[in-house]
């Protein structure tokens, strides 16, 4: 997670430009009596005048303050890179929505990001409609580069499968989720988008610039 900080240079999620914040503060919320701390740190964006509003757990180790988590609470977007736009919007909303709540519900964001794994695999990687997610990534993993392959067959792996069916069968289904499944799927997805959406059609452009130029100087276009 990027941590907003003064002093630090990071892309603002308000305006997206990269500054560096040298406004910010931290506010203690609560501080117990058994050394257990939260608090609110926020910083401005001088380009924007965005606040950016973190909260923060943390416990006193004798003189050492250490963080337990950290979640920015606004503005409520995705830590996460833009989805391309040569994404499909009902797969695009998914994994957006899956990486909103990845710091809220790890067990929403699986879910989520499951059934987007599910229609990708199916609409751009020609696996069955009826079967199951493990069984439709051993369909499409063979056809894939070998380090996207294995990256979605890790997929299986961290989620154990074998232990927990329902992730496969019910794929939309908010069920316990093991230690950095839900951030590996959005992961996975990122490089899926970017084989089976973003290179496509990056080429598909540049085809369509050469074939101008070639119709330009008489010649036949490329089919």
């Amino acid at each position: 997670m990027t941590k907003y900080t003064a002093g630090e240079k990071a892309h603002c999620p308000h305006c997206g430009t990269v500054v560096l914040f040298a406004e910010g503060d931290s506010i203690s919320l609560v501080q117990t009596q058994k050394g257990f701390k939260t608090s609110m740190d926020w910083v401005q964006c001088p380009n924007c005048d965005g606040v950016i509003l973190t909260l923060i757990a943390s416990h006193w180790i004798g003189d050492f303050l250490k963080t337990d988590s950290e979640q920015v609470v606004w503005p409520l977007k995705s830590q996460r890179p833009a989805v391309s736009s040569d994404v499909p919007e009902h797969i695009k909303s998914d994994y957006e929505e899956a990486a909103l709540v990845l710091g809220l519900s790890a067990k929403a964001s699986a879910a989520l990001s499951r059934r987007c794994l599910q229609a990708v695999l199916v609409e751009a990687g020609g696996a069955s409609s009826k079967s199951d997610l493990a069984h439709q990534i051993e369909e499409v993993r063979p056809r894939l580069p070998s380090a996207v392959g294995d990256a979605l067959d890790y997929v299986r792996v961290v989620g154990n499968f074998a232990a927990h069916t329902q992730k496969s069968v019910n794929t939309g289904a908010i069920i316990d989720v093991e230690c950095g499944e839900a951030e590996w799927n959005l992961d996975v997805l990122d490089m899926l988008f970017d084989h089976f959406y973003v290179k496509p059609a990056e080429i598909e452009r540049r085809k369509c610039k050469l074939n101008e130029k070639l119709v330009d100087a008489g010649k036949q276009p490329m089919k």
